[in-house]
């Protein structure tokens, strides 16, 4: 491998010019590439081999009118006012909402009875003709332009359902600005030049802009989710600024210890390139690995994740030495501490500590594994779930409507299950649908269990529920409904 990195590293550095227009070909390929042919994100959050897959399916073959996505307007007015006030509004923004594409039902709250009982907060459910997965960014601003009239008579409305929840776009934070200006000043204060400092920022940048493009056309061939792009770019960041930093922290030692820089590059690529090759291949392989969960939101970061990194390692390997060749004396110039003190005490401390730990194997690994183990203890008391809208900023039209439906309707109206019983199956039978739904309410953490229906061939039928969960269950929750 040290040959293998080292013969890569040579042939960049003799054709310095040719690699870093090669490199800005390649973006100038895959950036435009990705906004003409790339994907939308979207999270894709079902559990292949489960029950709520099982009972999606069954929902889409005997309800297909029920498996289309939905989602919901929400109002409120201020505390002493009813939202009966704002009607003819609210009735014309639910008119607007039908003639969005893709929307085949509106339920305004007068209608459908989907007022709080203190009559401040209510919901028009929106019903689509497909799947959330598909339904696009134009249908989402369609529907935020249909409620504005009513925000515009101050009546709080929000976008709220699965549909939005899944299709939001992921605001950015600008914590990789953050992140960014802070290593710059880190290695400039490490390296003593500007310019030295701006090489390793300036790799992974390139890296992250090359690997999120693959990720856009990814998302053509994939469901990829919408926290992709955002977990991709902060890992490439880091790892992009580590690569680099292995590789020209090695080169100027070795040019203060006495090497030219043809020399001093060829070593470093040599030795530390061989490290980021296996660093690099280990990040890969271990966020590749999360394709055997099966989820498929997981198994697209993963795969979003192991795109950008290849892309970091490949910078570090090809265009580091052909920059570090072009900048010249620029880049040694600065400070070199370690290799000063290295020269007047045999080693620096991590030279001397990396001696001691090898010369002691066994009581360090003992010490570490213990020391693992003691911080992996947690996760086997770990519980997983999906995300939801609660989990989002409140700055979002989501999380705002989750909010507002938790503070009119109850905190489990936000989580309701459905029940999907297939009375095709051997000894089952549809009179025993209304015992199903008794056994489900006389749970002590459910609020109200709608009337079951079935389907027109008599094949199925079931119930469905708010959460099993005492801290979650009101009794003025009203969106317990079947849907069998």
């Amino acid at each position: 491998m040290n040959r293998f990195t080292r013969l890569i590293g040579e042939a960049s550095a003799r054709r310095p010019w040719a690699t870093v227009a090669a490199w800005a070909v390649a973006l100038l390929l895959v950036l435009p590439l990705a906004g003409v042919a790339g994907g939308s994100f979207a999270d894709d959050l079902t559990a292949p081999g489960s029950q709520s897959e099982e009972a999606m399916e069954l929902l889409g073959d005997r309800f297909p009118e029920a498996s289309g996505g939905s989602a919901m307007a929400v109002f409120a007015v201020p505390e002493g006012q009813r939202l009966e006030h704002h009607r003819p509004a609210i009735e014309t923004a639910a008119a607007r909402i039908a003639e969005v594409d893709h929307v085949i039902a509106v339920a305004t709250p007068f209608t459908a009875g989907t007022v709080s009982s203190d009559g401040r907060i209510g919901f028009a459910r929106i019903a689509f003709d497909v799947p959330p997965t598909d339904v696009g960014p134009a249908q989402i601003d369609a529907l935020v332009d249909a409620i504005e009239p009513v925000r515009e008579e101050g009546v709080v409305a929000e976008l709220g359902g699965d549909t939005v929840f899944i299709n939001a776009e992921t605001p950015t934070s600008g914590a990789e600005a953050a992140g960014l200006l802070a290593a710059l000043i880190t290695l400039v204060v490490v390296f003593g030049t500007v310019v030295a400092a701006l090489v390793p920022i300036t790799l992974a940048l390139v890296a992250v802009a090359a690997g999120l493009g693959g990720v856009t056309l990814l998302a053509n061939t994939m469901n990829v989710s919408t926290a992709a792009p955002t977990i991709g770019a902060m890992i490439g960041l880091g790892v992009g600024i580590d690569y680099a930093l292995f590789i020209m922290a090695r080169y100027r030692e070795n040019h203060a210890a006495g090497q030219d820089s043809p020399t001093a590059l060829s070593n470093a690529m040599g030795s530390a390139g061989a490290a980021v090759v296996f660093a690099g291949g280990t990040v890969i392989v271990a966020m590749a690995a999360l394709a055997l969960t099966g989820l498929g939101f997981l198994t697209s970061i993963g795969l979003s994740t192991s795109l950008v990194v290849l892309f970091a390692a490949a910078t570090a390997l090809t265009l580091l030495p052909a920059l570090l060749t072009l900048l010249g004396d620029r880049v040694l110039k600065g400070r070199t501490p370690r290799t000063r003190r290295a020269d007047k005490s045999g080693g620096t401390v991590w030279w001397r500590f990396a001696h001691h730990v090898s010369g002691r194997p066994w009581p360090y690994l003992i010490v570490a594994s213990a020391a693992l183990l003691a911080l992996a203890a947690p996760a086997l008391r770990m519980e997983t779930g999906f995300p939801d809208a609660g989990d989002d900023a409140s700055t979002t039209t989501h999380r705002r409507a989750y909010d507002l439906l938790a503070e009119g309707f109850g905190p489990g109206f936000n989580a309701p299950l459905l029940v999907v019983a297939d009375l095709r199956s051997p000894g089952a039978d549809a009179g025993e649908i209304p015992a199903l739904s008794e056994r489900i309410a006389a749970d002590p953490g459910i609020a109200s269990v709608g009337e079951a229906r079935t389907s027109a061939d008599g094949g199925d039928g079931g119930a469905a529920h708010t959460p099993h969960h005492r801290a979650l269950g009101r009794s003025d929750v009203r969106d317990a409904r079947a849907r069998p």
